[in-house]
């Protein structure tokens, strides 16, 4: 009796891990965002338009280039006008957009230096996902009008550690 409570107690622990990864890696709505092109990505932004970055990062809510993505069950479409560059690279283990947005279409503050949305911990905001990547980090910088999202099978590739660094150092890229 005592083997067969060990076994089952290990098979329980292991459904419990892979229902983790599954719930971690499946759009669930609502806080799912996804990089999958220069025309189909997502991130972030104030759930409030005039909101600072900063003061956005436990309520956040997910933009994106279309309304409702598959991917990104339940996110806005950006305002018109509101992404003017978008550069997407793909590499085996991540996946990324950098660019230029006009602040002004969603009234974000010029003089807001930004802030880090990410799946660090309870994540900020809490439950925020990159459909099928482990991890991703995205920063807004109103104050320079850029933005950045990268979105990472390997953990260590997306640093979450050194957000006040800014874009062009936590996901270097093109920011023309």
């Amino acid at each position: 009796m005592v083997k067969l409570s060990g076994v089952l107690f290990i098979l329980a622990a292991i459904a419990s891990t892979n229902a983790a990864v599954l719930y971690r890696r499946a759009p669930t709505g609502g806080l799912n965002v996804t990089v999958e092109s220069e025309q189909l990505f997502c991130s972030f932004l104030p759930k409030t338009q005039g909101e600072t970055i900063g003061a956005s990062e436990s309520d956040a809510v997910p933009y994106c280039t279309q309304a409702n993505p598959p991917n990104a069950p339940g996110a806005t479409a950006f305002p018109d006008g509101f992404i003017k560059t978008a550069h997407f690279v793909t590499t085996d283990t991540y996946v990324q957009v950098t660019g230029t947005m006009d602040i002004t279409k969603f009234g974000l503050d010029p003089t807001d230096g930004g802030g880090q949305y990410d799946n660090q911990g309870e994540g900020s905001p809490p439950g925020a996902l990159c459909t099928g990547y482990e991890k991703f980090v995205n920063l807004v910088e109103p104050s320079d009008g850029i933005y950045c999202i990268r979105c990472c099978k390997n953990p260590d590739e997306c640093d979450t550690g050194k957000s006040t660094e800014g874009c062009h150092t936590i996901i270097p890229g093109d920011y023309s």
